[in-house]
């Protein structure tokens, strides 16, 4: 059972992966004599357990007992509140650090409790922290996510120290940053637990326009989420939905040049035979001058023009038709320009990233370590959006023949666009 991951940087400290107890609300747990001093020596000893540590599990016998005879205790009885349900399933995930429970159990308690409880919340939270921990840490993000949904008062701040490692266990630092910080409404200073802080910032770059950075560096490229990836950049603050049978390329971004990408749709069918379209975005930052790209796409034969939002950016979109180009089936060119600027937002590019499941990237870990409960991954770190404004022109070069397809085409993946 893997539960202590390197990503960035070996992790060594516990800040974002230890249970919890302040999911339980403790002013409802029943302490009736016979098992009062069974909580109390838990709580004594829950520290040392709360987190894995199993190369010492030998020196954590007795913890260890005492946390099984609660556990013992709480399942033997044939009636508990939702409460003590918390504490059963907070008890067991204790118990998981040290390979005393399973991840089965873990499951089937969790799953009992969601069957009679579904509109509580607490519950959520415990079984995202232990799914983190065990390297689901897609799956346990989704888990903390819908404690949020549920819960219909104060969100404790240790929730967001947990809610924040799972971002940042997902490949999304910058979001995890604006989560510790409650959207940059705590400083820095006042963020209580500095460890995983840093740990983040340690997984941020600032960026400049005054760099160059190439494809690799500057796009990214999200997993499967439904029928799209998604080709995104923090340092642009710029996300784009692709089809994974798209052709696609992706071009570097330098102090006189723009960023660059390059998609293929092959949706299409004319006449029983596939026909394709393309789509090209350019970013241009404030610094880098747009005129020549801009008079050569208003030189195409506009035929329209109206003001569009794309996720509340307001873009002018221009229609051009040449009867003269693609004179065949496909009934004249057709396309389609939209130019608009996007101010920096307020969280660095957060908005535009997305979460990596790590349960699903290739491994390289040293087999050869027996017992090892370590796992090894290695993410490159983010980099903070430019902080300066980012003129985009999208040019979609179609034809009449399947005009109403390309539209409808367009308004799927503008819908999905994001901007920060």
């Amino acid at each position: 059972m893997k539960k202590v991951f390197i990503f960035f940087m070996l992790i060594t400290m516990v800040c974002g992966i230890s249970a919890t107890p302040y999911a339980i609300n403790w002013g409802n747990i029943q302490a009736k004599e016979e098992y009062e001093q069974k909580l109390l020596d838990f709580m004594n000893i829950y520290p040392s357990i709360s987190y894995c540590d199993v190369l010492n599990k030998e020196s954590k016998k007795a913890e260890l007992d005492i946390a099984h005879k609660l556990l013992e205790y709480l399942q033997s009885q044939p009636s508990i509140n939702y409460d003590e349900e918390v504490l059963k399933l907070f008890v067991m995930r204790c118990l998981y650090n040290y390979d005393e429970v399973s991840s089965k159990q873990m499951e089937e308690v969790f799953f009992s409790i969601c069957e009679r409880y579904g509109d509580k919340a607490e519950h959520h939270w415990v079984y995202g922290n232990y799914l983190v921990s065990a390297g689901k840490s897609v799956d346990g993000k989704t888990q903390l996510e819908t404690y949020m949904e549920k819960k219909e008062y104060y969100i404790n701040l240790y929730f967001l120290e947990n809610y924040a490692y799972s971002q940042l266990m997902c490949g999304m630092p910058l979001t995890a940053y604006y989560t510790i910080t409650n959207g940059n409404m705590i400083l820095e200073d006042d963020v209580p637990n500095q460890q995983l802080l840093t740990m983040i910032k340690n997984s941020i770059n600032e960026s400049s326009v005054d760099e160059d950075y190439s494809y690799e560096i500057l796009w990214r490229i999200s997993q499967e989420e439904g029928d799209f990836r998604h080709i995104y950049s923090t340092i642009l603050g710029f996300s784009f939905p692709v089809k994974g049978h798209w052709g696609l390329s992706l071009h570097s971004f330098t102090k006189t040049s723009p960023a660059m990408l390059i998609a293929s749709p092959k949706d299409f069918m004319l006449n029983g035979s596939p026909l394709g379209i393309s789509i090209l975005v350019m970013a241009f930052p404030e610094s880098v001058n747009s005129d020549n790209t801009a008079n050569t796409f208003l030189s195409l034969p506009i035929i329209s023009k109206e003001i569009i939002e794309i996720d509340g950016v307001e873009f002018e979109k221009y229609v051009y038709e040449n009867l003269s180009s693609y004179n065949d089936a496909r009934n004249g060119a057709r396309g389609y320009i939209f130019i608009g600027t996007v101010e920096p937002g307020k969280n660095s590019g957060a908005r535009v990233e997305h979460e990596i499941d790590l349960s699903k990237i290739s491994i390289n870990s040293d087999e050869s370590s027996e017992g090892s409960n370590v796992a090894y991954y290695s993410l490159p770190p983010a980099y903070k959006r430019i902080n300066e404004s980012v003129k985009y022109f999208f040019l979609i070069d179609s034809c009449n023949a399947i005009a109403e397809e390309t539209e409808q085409l367009i308004d799927e993946l503008f819908e999905m666009v994001r901007f920060d």
